[in-house]
């Protein structure tokens, strides 16, 4: 009816009620990139989560072994192409391989083989398929995809961009009805409690 605050409201309404589904998703998987570790023990606590117990090296002096033939070593055991690598983040990491079969790699780490190495000796420590994770393993490796919209091509991406908008719109639009609803009449209310300090001001000075 013409009445552009109850538009504002219905779009309010609306956008929070459409998406609301999609923003606990995008919610829980941001405070999952935050604070990783409660979030894996509490998966932990239903499914098993066994692709964050990566096996250790062994330190020897010398230099670290030939990143090169880790590589060409990966790709042999795990039947595929290398589509990332992780360095050891500790004296006593394990040098992690991704190998995808497919090309683009997917961005659903839990459809690659993990390939882990001794950094030192350069031997393969353990090699994890595909079909060996659990379903704590899954959940965990869709956590980047859903939240980034990283899965079944540009078409979703792009999705994703649009309705990335839909927080935002919340919150100007949500400013905006709390203006109208509160923040107007504390400002008048403050403006007229000033008025007469004013005045006396005036006159004294």
């Amino acid at each position: 009816g013409g009445n552009w605050k109850r538009a504002l409201w219905e779009l309010h309404g609306a956008a929070g009620f459409w998406t609301a589904s999609l923003l606990i998703v995008w919610a829980v998987t941001g405070a999952y990139f935050a604070y990783p570790a409660p979030f894996r023990k509490i998966v932990n606590l239903a499914s098993p989560v066994t692709t964050t117990r990566a096996p250790v090296s062994d330190p020897v002096e010398g230099s670290p072994a030939d990143l090169g033939r880790m590589l060409e070593q990966a790709a042999a055991a795990g039947g595929g192409q290398v589509s990332g690598l992780v360095l050891p983040a500790s004296a006593r990491g394990a040098v992690l391989v991704h190998v995808s079969s497919s090309h683009p790699a997917p961005s659903d780490l839990s459809k690659t083989v993990h390939v882990y190495f001794d950094q030192f000796s350069g031997e393969i420590l353990a090699t994890r398929e595909p079909r060996d994770r659990t379903a704590g393993d899954a959940l965990l490796a869709w956590a980047k995809p859903l939240h980034f919209g990283d899965f079944a091509g540009p078409a979703v991406k792009v999705l994703w961009l649009v309705l990335g908008l839909v927080p935002p719109l919340l919150f100007l639009t949500g400013l905006v009805m709390w203006w109208n609803r509160v923040g107007a009449k504390k400002w008048r209310s403050a403006r007229r409690d000033a008025a007469p300090a004013k005045r006396q001001s005036v006159a004294n000075g």
